[in-house]
């Protein structure tokens, strides 16, 4: 019988406790800052001007997602970026000019010129049975010079 009186007398601790909580004045919560143009023009202004990487904006590049398939990530790759080529695997049957409005559509730059490399699937033989490789293209993207497209980040 002595266990149902304690447990009770520690429900009204544990309630006192509650009450003290909820009693108390809560915190003054922290708010986030409110940007204003007079709070904007406080901060320096960058002195060396620099090439601004742009992101794809949601909902306004219509197919260009199933046109780029993937970014290419490789050490050749990086090299061509910092001379403004940026590489993308498309699909066997993409064109040229589909290929430059989509990366002008997803990430907002200018595209200068575009060249593709295609490669043939080559044939694999697994004992008796025969079969190929899937075919495959790329396609090299040179954007305007002070524009970048932002791909490595995170990589």
């Amino acid at each position: 019988m002595g266990l149902f009186s304690r447990k009770k007398s520690d429900d009204k601790k544990a309630d006192q406790t509650k009450q003290a909580k909820q009693a108390a004045p809560k915190e003054a919560e922290v708010q986030d800052e409110i940007l204003t143009p007079e709070s904007q023009a406080k901060q320096p202004a960058k002195k060396a001007k620099q090439a601004t990487p742009t992101k794809a904006v949601k909902g306004q590049a219509g197919e260009s997602y199933r046109l780029l398939l993937s970014p290419k990530v490789s050490e050749k790759v990086a090299d061509l970026a910092q001379k403004n080529v940026y590489v993308f695997n498309v699909p066997v049957t993409a064109e040229k000019v589909a290929i430059a409005n989509a990366v002008e559509k997803l990430y907002g730059v200018k595209v200068v010129a575009v060249r593709t490399a295609r490669g043939r699937g080559k044939p694999v033989y697994r004992g008796y049975k025969k079969g190929r490789r899937n075919q495959w293209k790329k396609a090299f993207v040179q954007v305007k010079k002070g524009q970048t497209i932002d791909l490595y980040e995170g990589v």
